[in-house]
């Protein structure tokens, strides 16, 4: 699992990890990926069907997941809203044309032509709550290197509505944009970006490396006809081969999901491959924990994928347990809040690392098998962990090395 990078392989993961390379802020890397670029297309291309873009200015590879999912969504969001003023800005990058702007022209833009499409008062920076919103998504866009700020901060305007920021765009602006998908023809109003449907969603091929590569796990259950590509040993071990060439990564397959798995120390590994790091990510590994001991008292029983069903309110009862017993190890921010809030963050990354879905018309969520490869304990051996079921790999301790990475990129 700790086999060195080679420069070509470096290449190849610093374009899936990153949502760019920039070649005056890392040389290194954007030479990397300059040196080998046309083997590097041409693998993206047959393999999932992204494009590698490079220019003199930076490199990147165009990430389109094979089907959206919760995991996709970004972390910093805390609400539509969020999504909606990071799009928006997207759309003034496109439509404006300007490299440097005040935020004072951003945002009357946007309340303009928001205003104008979705209703009078749709956005309303009198609102506290709006500003906010606006600061997560300025935040996000700097973080991702689409905006730099030149002068001035946004926490004068965020608290009373004043004050003023100078940005610019980069060079990435221009090419975060989603197009409308063949066939659908021009629409009859300007859209921001991220409102327009994914493209397709491609082969079965496709869709499988584009899952091993942007999720944690593909399951079968899921993609049925993905999956069923690595069901024969010499395809299986054909697109382990192909996978650890290029990147360096490792295959897992069981009968009822598949991963890669990325060597301990990888570069994103906090807080973009799981087990993720903190508090939160102890309690998920304790909730994997205690589910696969319910299955071996036959307590639960997975179904013909491995998968668990069990109520929001089994749910809560065991994050309580689990409280009682292990909070002390938890620290004080989760440790601050009530059980209901504990419940639904710990829903909610267990929702974006793909391990649940629901709940449905009954009230039931469904766990999924990926879960179970983890195991977790306080002060003493994890010891030795039966699986959910007969058919899943032994569980790791969660420091063997790391599902792979997913989200908007």
């Amino acid at each position: 699992m700790n086999r060195p990078l080679s420069d070509y392989q470096r290449a190849f993961v610093d374009l899936v990890d990153r949502t760019a390379v920039f070649a005056r802020e890392d040389p290194i890397a954007y030479g990397r990926i300059r040196a080998a670029l046309e083997p590097i297309r041409r693998w993206f291309a047959d393999r999932t069907g992204w494009p590698v873009l490079l220019n003199r200015e930076l490199a990147r590879l165009v990430k389109i997941p094979a089907a959206p999912s919760a995991g996709h969504g970004f972390r910093w969001a805390q609400s539509p809203l969020d999504y909606e003023l990071f799009t928006w800005v997207l759309w003034f990058a496109d439509s404006n044309g300007a490299e440097q702007f005040l935020l004072s022209q951003l945002i009357q833009e946007i309340e303009h032509r928001a205003n104008v499409l979705l209703g009078p008062g749709h956005i309303d920076w009198d609102s506290y709550a709006t500003r906010l919103a606006m600061a997560r998504a300025l935040k996000s866009l700097e973080a991702m290197q689409v905006l730099v700020r030149v002068h001035g901060e946004t926490e004068e305007w965020v608290a009373s509505g004043r004050g003023d920021t100078l940005y610019e765009f980069t060079p990435l602006a221009s090419y975060l944009t989603v197009e409308l998908p063949p066939g659908a023809g021009e629409p009859d109003f300007e859209v921001p970006p991220a409102l327009v449907p994914l493209p397709g969603q491609g082969d079965a091929r496709q869709r499988l490396y584009r899952t091993l590569l942007l999720d944690p796990a593909l399951y079968r259950a899921s993609d049925p006809e993905a999956f069923e590509l690595l069901r024969r040993r010499e395809a299986r071990e054909r697109i382990a081969l192909d996978l650890r060439e290029a990147l360096g990564w490792d295959l897992e397959v069981t009968d009822s999901f598949a991963a890669v798995l990325r060597p301990t120390g990888s570069a994103a590994a906090d807080p973009d491959l799981f087990p993720i790091r903190g508090a939160l990510g102890h309690v998920v590994l304790l909730i994997g924990t205690e589910l696969r001991a319910a299955v071996r008292r036959r307590e639960l029983r997975p179904d013909a994928c491995d998968r668990l069903r069990i109520s929001e309110g089994q749910l809560a009862h065991l994050v309580s347990r689990l409280r009682q017993r292990h909070g002390a190890n938890w620290g004080a921010t989760l440790g601050r809040k009530s059980e209901p809030e504990l419940v639904r963050e710990v829903l909610a990354a267990m929702r974006g690392w793909d391990f649940v879905t629901g709940p449905d018309a009954d009230g039931q969520l469904t766990v999924y098998p990926a879960l179970a490869r983890y195991a977790a304990a306080y002060g003493a051996d994890t010891g030795a962990h039966e699986p959910w079921a007969a058919t899943q790999p032994p569980t790791a301790d969660g420091d063997e090395g790391g599902t792979s990475p997913h989200g908007p990129r």
